[in-house]
């Protein structure tokens, strides 16, 4: 006795339906296809912000070493030992910033932060620079502001010190960030 697929329903079975049937391989491909497209068109930006953030966080070090820097040397008095010209023209101070080593215990053989030094004097010294920082400083008569005077000129005649501190990122211009680098001046006045 065969039943009516009508009046299935009331035998208490339903009748199969697409709906009912399940999602073929071919569909799965397809949604597969698209949400490839899809994530495909989105990498290129998680890998761009990824770029900006190393890029940013390079440049928020460097800007804050820079100043860092020229608040101590604004901090201190105007004839203090570290703004003296002891010859020529110029007096610069160097250092670079070391990165902390550690051994195969991982016991710290070298701590990380800034060492009096030109990058060369790191490279011998076998250390790993992250950033350079100079500060040069100049001193000047109040009527002329183009031509430094020299450390022989009398304290009376100098009035006005430039302060210039340069830090950099050594670490060479690459995807991920490096390569940057600010140079802030400041002008003392006696």
């Amino acid at each position: 006795m065969s039943q009516d697929p009508r009046n299935a329903h009331r035998a208490g079975r339903a009748p199969a339906s697409r709906a009912e049937s399940g999602v073929s391989l071919v569909e799965v491909l397809i949604a597969g296809l698209i949400m490839l497209f899809i994530a495909l068109g989105v990498i290129p930006y998680f890998a761009q912000a990824m770029q900006n953030n190393a890029q940013g966080q390079d440049s928020t070090k460097v800007a804050n070493f820079t100043r860092a820097r020229l608040e101590e040397f604004v901090q201190l008095p105007f004839n203090s030992e570290p703004l003296q010209i002891t010859a020529g023209t110029e007096r610069v101070h160097e250092e670079y910033y070391r990165q902390e080593e550690r051994d195969g215990s991982g016991n710290v053989t070298k701590e990380e932060g800034w060492i009096d030094g030109t990058l060369a004097d790191a490279d011998s010294a076998g250390d790993t620079a992250l950033y350079s920082r100079t500060t040069t400083i100049r001193q000047f008569a109040v009527d002329d502001l183009t031509t430094p005077l020299d450390s022989a000129a009398s304290p009376q005649a100098v009035k006005v010190k430039e302060i210039q501190v340069e830090a950099a990122s050594t670490r060479p211009d690459r995807l991920l960030g490096g390569g940057k680098a600010l140079t802030v001046r400041y002008y003392k006045v006696k």
